[in-house]
């Protein structure tokens, strides 16, 4: 069924027509049909859904709290409450609501006895430290997931929720950690390796980084952010690929150019990039390698190349040129 659909013609639909719909709308997260399509079906076959009828509730319930549609909110949480008295997932529900009409401490309270009840329920904590963590109480966050991992260690999400809380607050080391343990959990995940490689070389641990960046480029080779990585660590360990005096003064030039015009088309002199290529210390230095690291830094250079080569748009054309001019 095609999800691009009028208000009049879905309220001519059948019961078959509309379920159909309905369960388009939720394989394709499309919330306004789910709407459309779910109003329709409570208003019209409550009796025909039998024991359907409770998705259908709890899906319009979740999308009405995103439309600020509060008649529909109340009504699908009363039904769910009546028919499920007792269910930890209605009371999640019932702490969503909190969430959604701004009353945070009222949800912090209802999923902490939420969670004293029922400590087995992975879901409540995580949406508690989500509560915590909007509410800037990021201490509070913390001590939530950390004692939530340490009974649920191999739950990816809370580890990555954890690192990021950790990069926001400019604590490196301890998001390292976490970033070991995505790795450990998906060693072939792109994203991990390069996050975990820039911050071993944030923390100064060049030969660590080099190795992750390798990795992330083992398995693409034209991730672009592995690849100047790798440019950058290979510096830090002592190999010149880039020369500063010359991108202070690329830098300086591009700044004076902006003012003059600042509407003027970038050119490969005026590259956004503030490193620039040192082609001839690069070659000297890579000669004097051992074969494998040369081969390695001489192969970022190319890659770069063919990277930028096909991307579009003025930055890319200059960063093509810039790396061009190394190979």
């Amino acid at each position: 069924m095609s999800l691009e659909v009028t208000k009049e013609a879905v309220g001519q639909m059948s019961f078959s027509q509309l379920m159909d719909g309905f369960k388009d709308a939720i394989k394709n997260k499309r919330s306004d049909l789910i709407m459309m399509f779910g109003t329709n079906l409570l208003t019209k076959h409550d009796s025909r859904l039998k024991d359907e009828k409770w998705s259908v509730c709890e899906q319009v319930l979740l999308c009405s709290m995103d439309f600020k549609m509060n008649d529909w909110t109340l009504y699908c949480a009363d039904a769910l409450k009546k028919r499920f008295p007792k269910s930890t997932r209605v009371q999640r529900l019932i702490g969503q609501m909190l969430e959604s009409s701004g009353e945070y401490e009222r949800a912090i309270t209802h999923y902490k006895e939420l969670i004293e009840n029922t400590p087995e329920d992975t879901v409540s904590r995580k949406r508690l430290a989500a509560v915590l963590k909007g509410q800037k109480r990021t201490a509070q966050a913390v001590d939530v997931l950390n004692k939530y991992l340490d009974e649920f260690a191999t739950d990816v999400e809370a580890w990555h929720e954890l690192a990021e809380i950790y990069l926001q607050e400019n604590n490196l080391s301890k998001a390292s950690f976490c970033f070991e343990e995505l790795l450990m959990h998906d060693p072939r995940n792109v994203y991990y390796a390069v996050t975990y490689a820039e911050l071993q070389y944030s923390l100064g641990e060049y030969e660590t980084a080099r190795k992750y960046y390798s990795l992330a480029l083992q398995l693409d080779d034209s991730n672009a952010r592995a690849l100047w990585g790798l440019l950058l660590v290979s510096e830090q360990l002592g190999t010149p690929v880039f020369d500063k005096e010359a991108s202070s003064s690329s830098t300086a030039a591009k700044k004076t150019t902006a003012k003059a015009d600042a509407t003027s088309k970038p050119t490969a002199d005026q590259t956004s990039s503030v490193f620039v290529v040192n082609k001839d210390a690069l070659a000297t230095a890579t000669a004097a390698l051992p074969f494998d690291a040369q081969e390695l830094v001489l192969a970022c250079v190319a890659k770069l190349s063919d990277v930028y080569g096909q991307a579009e748009g003025s930055t890319a054309e200059a960063a093509h040129a810039l790396i061009s001019a190394a190979k």
